[in-house]
């Protein structure tokens, strides 16, 4: 009886501090993101000068009341599954009416014909990409490479000033928020 005792003490106390563990993860990113976006909201967004869209095509300046700005190594072959998740998300946005969001992303590395061939591969639409030669988009907003790219999308108003910022590609709650955010406005 004894030996039952200390076994059913010992599961309760590992499954508290399995829980509380939890929880504390939970709690810290949640301070991370708090901080990243108390930091950021409401500045405005400016594209460093090697950031240039990836094809030479003249773009039609549309104007959209929002835009998202996702970051992305272009260099890393396992990023652009993560492009993959953007077609789905785009294919939402657009499905429930959320046509007046434009989608950016800029995508860096050391070879632009790598990324190239990854876009082409994927058949990702190459006229949303923004090529960035010496990641210096990146330098400046080093939130973006944050590990697993938890913060590497950027909710932006008409004039590019910082809306939120998180991954809704990955977050079910920063993409519930990007959804509050433009239908509130």
């Amino acid at each position: 009886m004894k030996s039952f005792i200390i076994t059913i003490t010992t599961v309760l106390l590992l499954s508290t501090c399995l829980f509380s563990c939890k929880e504390n993860i939970e709690k810290k990113k949640n301070v991370a993101l708090n901080s990243i976006n108390k930091k950021w909201i409401g500045k405005q967004i400016v594209y460093p000068l090697t950031v240039k869209p990836f094809v030479d095509t003249v773009q039609k300046k549309i104007h959209n009341k929002y835009s998202i700005v996702a970051f992305y190594d272009g260099s890393c072959s396992m990023c652009y599954l993560e492009l993959k998740k953007w077609e789905k998300t785009m294919q939402i946005y657009k499905k429930i009416g959320l046509g007046n969001v434009a989608f950016k992303f800029v995508l860096s590395g050391n070879s632009k014909s790598v990324v190239d061939y990854y876009l082409t591969e994927l058949g990702f639409p190459i006229d949303l990409v923004y090529y960035d030669s010496k990641d210096e988009f990146n330098a400046e907003y080093q939130f973006l490479k944050e590990s697993g790219y938890k913060y590497s999308s950027i909710l932006l108003d008409e004039m590019d000033n910082v809306l939120f910022i998180g991954n809704p590609t990955i977050s079910k709650e920063d993409n519930n928020m990007f959804l509050k955010i433009i239908k509130k406005h």
